[in-house]
């Protein structure tokens, strides 16, 4: 009797506890939190709907979470910079899962008579996810543009009427991105380097409206827009054999640009100085004697007057 309470005991606590905290634990964050993340997201992106028409590829979310970190959500879109805004949202909505219910129709609503239960089952998790993405993209709206847009009842139609309400203006914007482009001149009274940086800025635009630039044709440019100070640079550079890139033109431009800089700085003490002595107190030279002046009086350069009296 004594020999089988110990063996008991010791089965009790050794192997019933290690299967226990071994297998159950395990079974419960191994199997039971991949079933979880896996299938349960999966099915809730789409998954499951897949059977009955839906599409799989572009609603599976990603699961590398250094990857949501990276994601951020786009600041509040108030009418401008559409294209930048849209973007960042896609990109955003990509991160996580929610991209495909841009391009995809609502699918049919299940009949009463429907007892199949994945039809209901990715019927309602769609519902979900749309109206998931659909309020992420209008909350990201200003209040104005949500009072607009909330009409709308799927996220494709939202996406849609946005990108049809501001892509109209694409014509308009990209007549006024080019026109600034060329009208752009640079002058003595700013830096030169900023105006560069300001020009290539302008450049960058024009490329995102669909004008690709060669490299040659925006060094020709920039240089061709120096200001009147640098006329003598600018030929020299027009005068180059080899090519140049933008990058090499920029470096060129910052050395000129710091070796005028040291030169003024050094020209202004030199300045100074010369003014202070064309300009400074009474000098210690004295006026020279005229020989011609001798014997005449200081206040007349004629004979004296003769003595009446």
């Amino acid at each position: 009797m004594a020999s089988t309470i110990p063996a008991a005991g010791n089965a009790t606590n050794g192997s019933t506890a290690s299967a226990t905290i071994g297998s159950t634990s395990s079974a419960t964050i191994g199997s039971t939190a991949s079933a979880t993340i896996g299938s349960t997201s999966s099915t809730f992106f789409g998954s499951s709907f897949g059977s009955t028409g839906g599409s799989t590829s572009t609603m599976a979310p990603l699961q590398t979470s250094r990857t949501l970190g990276l994601a951020e959500k786009p600041s509040i879109f108030s009418g401008k910079n559409f294209k930048y805004w849209q973007e960042k949202m896609l990109f955003y909505l990509t991160t996580v899962g929610f991209a495909g219910f841009l391009t995809e129709d609502a699918p049919p609503t299940p009949s009463e008579w429907e007892t199949s239960f994945e039809v209901r089952a990715g019927y309602a998790n769609w519902c979900q996810g749309d109206y998931l993405c659909r309020n992420t993209v209008l909350m990201s709206l200003d209040e104005w543009l949500y009072n607009v847009f909330k009409v709308h009842k799927t996220s494709k139609e939202v996406w849609e009427a946005l990108d049809l309400k501001y892509q109209v203006d694409k014509t308009n914007t990209t007549k006024y991105v080019v026109a600034k482009w060329l009208d752009y001149k640079m002058v003595d009274s700013r830096s030169v380097m900023n105006q560069v940086e300001e020009f290539q800025t302008l450049s960058h635009e024009v490329q995102a409206e669909g004008m690709p630039l060669a490299d040659a044709l925006l060094v020709a440019i920039i240089i061709e827009k120096l200001p009147p100070s640098w006329r003598s640079f600018q030929n020299l550079l027009k005068h180059e054999r080899s090519e140049m890139s933008v990058a090499n033109l920029v470096s060129k431009l910052q050395m000129e640009d710091h070796v005028r800089s040291r030169d003024q700085k050094g020209k202004a003490p030199m300045d100074a100085k010369a003014n202070l002595t064309e300009k400074g107190g009474p000098s210690n030279k004295r006026d020279r004697p005229n020989p011609n002046n001798k014997g005449k009086g200081k206040q007349g350069g004629g004979q004296p007057s003769k003595f009446d009296g």
